[in-house]
């Protein structure tokens, strides 16, 4: 009898881990897209001969989309033709890396153009309680979430720890630019602090007729990213 219920533990142990291996063999690679300058209106990629629109914004990641074969990903234009049909005009081309599993796309305008540039999204890389500051000034700013200030390198990202414990406490941000016998003042805020999200800190230029540059909090629970899901793809229909 003992023998048995053993035989039968094992089985037992054994399809689960067969399941469990399965389940991760079905994972759909996937991406996502935030823009700096840019809006997605307007914009595709290929995924299995379809275009594919997207969306994103500059103040929120886009969805879940699934990676294209390879690792290169074009985004692109489609202008219709007097005939009809549609041309794909790119915008930008980038190489995801295989390896990372939460890619986060940035498309940044710029005066030749969009650039895609790519930054590692994952809990590993930015954890729950982290701010992740991406500084797209052409100089060097501090940013002081608590007690202690940051220097973050002009057009450069880096991310900041949060400290453990005082869930829901309330810090004071501020950012300033570095130089000068004199910090100057940029943006000043108070944030509510969490272990369970993670903060994007997207800051850009100034806006006309403001001097002072544009701040954005971007705030994403860490269970988001749990179990990516990517936006179902209408397949064309057969003729």
């Amino acid at each position: 009898m003992k023998t048995a219920f053993a035989l039968l533990l094992v089985l037992l142990t054994v399809q689960t881990s067969s399941a469990q291996t399965e389940t991760e063999s079905k994972e759909v690679p996937v991406f996502r897209l935030l823009g700096m300058g840019v809006r997605g209106e307007g914009l595709f990629y290929m995924l299995d001969g379809v275009d594919v629109p997207v969306a994103f914004g500059e103040d929120f990641r886009s969805p879940f989309y699934q990676r294209p074969k390879g690792q290169t990903l074009e985004l692109y234009r489609l202008e219709a033709q007097p005939d009809g049909t549609n041309v794909r005009k790119p915008v930008a081309t980038t190489s995801i890396p295989g390896g990372m599993k939460f890619p986060l796309v940035l498309l940044v305008k710029n005066p030749s153009g969009i650039v895609a540039q790519i930054l590692d999204d994952g809990p590993e890389t930015m954890p729950g309680g982290a701010y992740r500051v991406l500084n797209r000034l052409d100089y060097d700013v501090g940013l002081l979430a608590g007690k202690d200030p940051t220097v973050v390198r002009g057009l450069s990202d880096l991310v900041i720890a949060g400290k453990p414990g005082g869930e829901g406490r309330t810090i004071f941000i501020q950012l300033f630019r570095l130089g000068g016998s004199e910090r100057k003042l940029l943006f000043s805020n108070n944030w509510a602090f969490s272990n369970q999200v993670r903060t994007l800190v997207v800051v850009t230029p100034p806006l006309p007729p403001s001097e002072l540059p544009v701040v954005r909090r971007i705030v994403e629970p860490l269970d988001a990213l749990s179990n990516p899901q990517p936006l179902a793809v209408a397949k064309p229909k057969s003729p």
